[in-house]
């Protein structure tokens, strides 16, 4: 209506309006996928067959990739912290922690 009155201003604070209510509506629909996404991660954390593999998990899920990493070689899962690194793109630690389990990497 603004518009066909040729009142810009206002159609211009209308369109804004209509331009915050779009990105909100888009944040909350991300907020919500990543709320699903964390449900079946927790789900997938609690279907683990050992105890290590589910803290090693939850430290990551806690944003704690070094306790991660530490849980996988006590527990003496040396593949599963190789692949931690490689996930991350910690390629020095992946080198150090293949070499201290003897498989070198020819690099």
């Amino acid at each position: 209506m603004a518009v066909s009155a040729r009142d810009l201003g206002t159609a211009e604070v209308a369109y804004a309006a209509i331009n915050e209510v779009r990105l909100l509506l888009l944040l909350l629909l991300l907020l919500l996928l990543l709320q699903v996404d964390k449900v079946q991660y927790i789900s997938y954390i609690r279907d683990l067959p050992s105890s290590e593999k589910r803290n090693a998990e939850l430290a990551l899920l806690f944003r704690q990739p070094q306790q991660a990493e530490s849980i996988y070689l006590q527990a003496g899962l040396l593949f599963r912290a190789i692949q931690l690194n490689m996930s991350l793109f910690n390629w020095e630690r992946l080198v150090q922690t293949s070499r201290q389990g003897g498989w070198g990497l020819p690099l």
